[in-house]
This record gives structure tokens, sequence and C-alpha cells, in this order.
């Protein structure tokens, strides 16, 4: 997880953009946190993911900067993709307003694909979109989790095993459980404990189940 330079920024695990944005909501010692909690913190959190931001094809991410509007609107995007995501994890029903946010931010700004062919080169494809700075952001991190939701990721959405995380990941590994490998070293240490706690009740148990050695009285004179 990469720790931002703004206090009670979010972690970023760094997989998609829509899961990433899912993730800003989320837990610490076991405590809800709040990875979006002001417009400085939205905007720090698009600054280290503007250059992915552009990749997709918000080319303005990095002069995106929000204000309390453009943060509501990233925070209810955040709860439908969250809420879309837990039934697909669950095998629940996604709430059709939900989609409809989605695909209502997923709008917002044009968004096309341009191809650069100099000379022998090979071609290459770039993204593109238009539009004000902040609703790019929106527009490609909608866009992303459509493309999450109806493609071949969505089979391999998980939430974190570990008690306490709710982060999202995509299982890349048939013995993944966890979101980062921080969280499985403390799943496997608590096991650990765990172990350790049962064995030495174990022991004592046994030992206080064993008659007391008792000592020869001794031979009167």
């Amino acid at each position: 997880m990469v720790v931002s330079d703004v206090e009670g920024s979010a972690p970023v695990i760094g997989e998609r953009l829509s899961l990433d944005l899912m993730n800003t909501s989320y837990s610490t010692r076991g405590k809800p946190a709040e990875g979006l909690g002001s417009p400085e913190q939205a905007t720090s959190w698009v600054q280290r993911i503007a250059g992915r931001l552009a990749d997709a094809g918000a080319t303005s991410a990095s002069e995106a900067r929000f204000g309390e509007a453009g943060l509501d609107d990233l925070l209810a995007l955040r709860t439908a993709m969250r809420s879309l995501a837990d039934a697909v994890v669950s095998g629940g029903t996604p709430g059709a307003h939900d989609v409809e946010r989605i695909n209502r931010a997923a709008a917002l700004t044009p968004r096309w694909s341009s191809m650069a062919w100099n000379g022998d080169a090979r071609p290459a494809m770039t993204k593109q979109s238009a539009g004000a700075p902040a609703d790019q952001v929106l527009s490609t991190l909608a866009g992303d989790a459509v493309d999450l939701f109806t493609g071949a990721d969505a089979a391999r959405l998980r939430m974190c095993e570990r008690p306490g995380c709710d982060l999202f990941f995509l299982k890349d590994h048939p013995r993944r459980e966890w979101c980062t490998p921080a969280c499985g070293a403390r799943v496997r240490a608590a096991r650990s404990y765990q172990k350790r706690v049962q064995r030495a009740r174990s022991a004592s148990a046994i030992g206080a189940s064993q008659p007391s050695p008792t000592t020869p009285e001794r031979r009167r004179r």
C-alpha cells in the first residue's frame, strides 16, 4: 500500500482505477476510515493516480481540482461502485439506481481513441477525452467500473478476508485471499498466536488433571 502525504488519505493497491476509488472507504485497526474526507484529500488522491487516469483517457487529470460539489459527486460514484461490488461478491442483486449513477458519470465527457503512426514504427493508440478536468476524472473512473463489472475481471472480484478489512481486490492466484501481502501477514500472525495460546492452554489443562506427587511419610523411630 502507498501512504499519501495528506493525513487520512486512503491506501492505493494499484489494480484498477475503479477499485482504487472503492478502496478510499477502508478500515484501520477495525474502525471505518475515510480517504476522501475533504476536497483537499480528494484532489490529492486524484493527483496520486493522475498518470494512470491520463493513460485511461482523462488527459487533464493532473489539472483536476475538487470542491465540495465535486467531492459529493465522487463519493456518490464510490457508493454506487461499492454497492455493485458487494452484489457481485455476495451473489446479490445490484440496485438499478447504482447502475444508473455509474452510467451517468461515464457519460459526463466524450471519450475516444486516437492512433499515432510515425514512419516504420508500430502504430500506437491513445485514449482521450474532453471537458472539465474533474469531469474527465469522474467519467474515466465510471468507465473503468463499467469495464470491470461487464468484463472478465468481475469473476475475480473479491473482498479481503482479513477480519476488519473491507478492501476489494482482483484474485490473481488461486490461494490469494487478501488485498495485500500486509493483510496476509497479519492473518498468519494472528493464526500463529492463536495456535500458541491453544497449545499453552492444552498443556496447562493436562498438567492440572494429573495428580500431584505425594511425599512419603517418615517412619516413626
